[in-house]
């Protein structure tokens, strides 16, 4: 059931929402490892593994879920749409700047290292910078992108993306990746959809039953996939890229540092209004 652009984004004017706004609809929010748990009814299930969207053969049986309920979701939805926006360089809202791009923070992050150089570092630099400038920006969507982290989607995402893309330098250095593709990647269909599918036993049902679990960040990691790929390419066409060693690029992310960066970020947020 695709949406049209300005469906997309009507929910993009919640932005403007008070902190105490955001904050009120997250007040029956219960942080989950598991994924899912809300039933939707409006949209029908769509993937199958190993199939495409276009192929659309709908798992007999399989439900849609998200993690978040009706009332919490918009708010949640917004958050995540600032922030694959601002990834890309761009900006809701009445902040005089742009935002910096993921891919210049990832670029100058690179350039600033000494020997060994490390890719999946300057990416991380990167990720770290953006989200700094992001809840400077929006600290009243702290709430919404809180519970994003707590139920772990938001730091498997960003890991899963970064994971996804530390290769990109060595494949721009050995002329694999080039931007032509990444051009041809934005036209077709982006790298990471909008679910995953898992089973799961409940406590009513005798059966494990497979569940379709929409991701809201989607398009974050989409964001975050193209301006890494768009840095790559930048740091491969200059004299640095002569100074990297993939062998030693030793790839410093781990779920613990972005959770707790995040969570610092997330703490002033909240003090700045009293939470």
């Amino acid at each position: 059931m695709a949406e049209n652009k300005e469906a997309r984004l009507a929910h993009l004017p919640l932005g403007n929402a008070s902190f105490n706004e955001v904050y009120q609809a997250f007040s029956d929010f219960t942080p989950s490892f598991q994924f899912g748990g809300h039933l939707r009814d409006d949209v029908p299930p769509f993937y199958k593994p190993g199939q495409s969207y276009l192929g659309r053969i709908i798992p007999e049986g399989n439900r849609v879920e998200r993690s978040f309920s009706p009332t919490e979701y918009p708010y949640v939805r917004t958050a995540l749409a600032y922030l694959a926006l601002l990834t890309t360089g761009r900006a809701f809202g009445d902040n005089s700047s742009d935002p910096i791009p993921l891919a210049t923070r990832t670029d100058q992050a690179f350039r600033e290292q000494t020997n060994p150089r490390s890719f999946s570092g300057a990416l991380n630099a990167g990720i770290f910078g953006m989200l700094e400038n992001y809840f400077d920006r929006y600290p009243n969507l702290a709430p919404a992108m809180k519970s994003v982290f707590d139920t772990n989607a938001g730091l498997i995402g960003i890991s899963f993306a970064i994971n996804h893309e530390i290769y990109d330098l060595k494949l721009a250095i050995d002329g694999e990746l080039t931007i032509d593709k990444v051009n041809d990647q934005l036209l077709k269909r982006p790298s990471f959809v909008a679910n995953h599918q898992i089973s799961r036993l409940k406590e009513e049902e005798s059966q494990p039953v497979n569940y379709e679990v929409w991701c809201s960040g989607h398009a974050v990691a989409n964001a975050i996939s193209i301006e890494a790929q768009k840095a790559a390419i930048t740091i491969a066409s200059s004299t640095l890229a002569k100074d990297y060693d993939y062998q030693k690029d030793q790839q410093p992310y781990t779920l613990g540092i972005l959770k707790s960066h995040t969570n610092q970020l997330i703490e002033r947020a909240y003090h700045r209004f009293g939470k």
